[in-house]
């Protein structure tokens, strides 16, 4: 079973507490993009807003339409077509208090969070006791209540996320339970391209703008799988899915450090005016600091949920960054010798092909621009996570093998739900060289730890490191130079 969860189309107000008031919104899109498994049902909010969209899915589904007053936005009572700056200004400490406590404390003649999962539920227990693949055409609370409730996270987790505007998300039912399989992918691609699906004013590329440019429709295998887990990751708060602390904001530069090992420059000193490519880097860190420090920043990744924080972090430090949707494997949507830097962190890993990664990364890189990645070391994935009954790490995957690793319990070095490959060092240090790249320097980051326990990450890291990372520069004369390789 599989629940496709859509929110309506953007109000023609912004900036104002609507709840369960009509208000206009933009039309449907003239061209909807569906695409994968076609829904048996549409049932929708019986809300304006959410009307024409459900019609036209349905008639285009050629399934029936139902309406369930169940999946209403939140009613905010008396606060309802009162914009929300005059709301803080005018209830004071009431609206305080809510802010505080949604999740018990109800706005006055409204609903709190709780009445608003309770009806949800019921539209959930009817979904589920019909076992088929439905549509729902909402509005971000429910969505917010939908993703919480089958995936079983906090409801405050999910309020880190905004639901795009004429966007689909994916729920997908096994044997093993509830999943999220598919986050955002914008319906209406155009129009998710010019006004970024971002709740937001002004025109794209004033300060706090994104604009969005997706291409999560063209994932396909490992990708599409990859961006699923990083999904679910981001909105469980995972450690790798929380964004830059509000201490590397005061100094972006001197928190991003010279990125490679200590006493070596691999960046430079200046940003300002750059253009960087921050690849597979969602997540509300590395293209936010970036661009707080003076870059032109475009971030790249196959997770909309991870890009999501980057969303929300340049909304909140009104930073301009431009967000893209979309696997490392083909940056044709970026022009070439576009970047003077591009920043890779760890990732390799989830591409069986990582030799046409860098064949993309050459040709959207300016001659002589700086390629600094991170690697997953093969020996480390390569190795088993604990001790063996020897009290020796062992190698137990091939280096050879063209399939992805066996499933792994989540820790630091593995990520759960994820398709991971081993890469060589032929294959990650040879394949940068003949992509067109000097090998400038090689390091191996230090995890290790005095004394640590046997069996933990700073341990095992003393006879496996995890990491590699590579300081590359684009030759400016590839042909001439192939197989160039310089280090120190």
């Amino acid at each position: 079973m599989k629940l496709f969860l859509i929110r309506h189309g953007r109000p023609l107000r912004s900036g104002v507490c609507y709840g369960q008031t009509d208000v206009p919104c933009e039309p449907a899109p003239d061209r909807l993009v569906w695409e994968g498994t076609r829904p048996r049902r549409v049932v929708a909010s019986d809300l304006g807003r959410c009307q024409e969209l459900a019609a036209r899915l349905a008639a285009a589904c050629d399934c029936p339409l139902e309406f369930d007053p169940n999946l209403r936005e939140m009613h905010f009572g008396e606060w309802e077509g009162r914009s929300w700056d005059a709301l803080a200004r005018e209830e004071g400490p009431r609206f305080e208090r809510w802010m505080a406590g949604y999740l018990v404390e109800a706005p006055p003649g409204g609903e709190n969070y709780a009445a608003l999962a309770e009806r949800v539920g019921r539209a959930l227990a009817a979904a589920e006791a019909a076992g088929d693949d439905v549509v729902w055409v909402t509005h971000a609370g429910p969505i917010r209540v939908a993703v919480a409730r089958l995936l079983g996270l906090p409801p405050e987790s999910t309020f880190r996320f905004e639901p795009a505007f004429f966007s689909r998300s994916v729920l997908s039912r096994s044997v093993t339970g509830w999943s999220l399989a598919a986050w955002g992918v914008p319906l209406d691609r155009e129009r998710a391209t010019r006004d970024a699906g971002c709740d937001i004013g002004g025109d794209v590329g004033e300060h706090g703008s994104v604009v969005l440019e997706p291409g999560a429709g063209s994932l396909r295998g490992p990708a599409s799988a990859n961006a699923a887990a990083w999904d679910r990751l981001a909105l469980e708060q995972a450690a790798l899915a929380r964004p830059a602390v509000d201490e590397a904001f005061a100094d972006p530069r001197g928190w991003l450090g010279e990125g490679g090992p200590q006493g070596s420059r691999w960046l430079p000193e200046r940003l300002a005016g750059l253009e960087v490519l921050c690849l597979a880097a969602g997540g509300g860190k590395h293209g936010p600091l970036y661009a707080a420090a003076g870059a032109r920043v475009t971030v790249l990744d196959v997770s909309a949920a991870m890009l999501d924080l980057d969303r929300q972090v340049a909304r909140e430090r009104k930073i301009n960054l431009q967000i893209i949707q979309g696997s490392m494997e083909d940056l044709s949507m970026l022009g070439r010798g576009r970047f003077d830097l591009v920043i890779h962190p760890v990732s390799t890993c989830y591409v069986s092909d990582v030799g046409r990664v860098f064949r993309e990364v050459a040709r959207v890189i300016k001659p002589g621009g700086l390629y600094v990645s991170q690697h997953k070391a093969p020996t480390s994935l390569q190795a088993t996570l604990e001790p063996a009954a020897s009290g020796r790490y062992e190698l137990v995957h091939p280096q050879t093998s063209s399939a992805p690793l066996p499933p792994a319990p989540p820790s630091r070095l593995r990520e759960a739900g994820t398709h991971e490959f081993v890469h060589s060092l032929a294959a990650l240090l040879g394949g940068i060289c003949a992509a067109g790249f000097s090998l400038e320097d090689v390091c191996e980051p230090d995890h290790t730890r005095p004394a640590a326990t046997a069996g933990s990450f700073a341990h095992r890291a003393a006879y496996l490191p995890p990491y590699l990372r590579v300081l590359a520069r684009r030759r400016y004369d590839a042909a001439a130079t192939a197989g160039a390789v310089v280090v120190g």
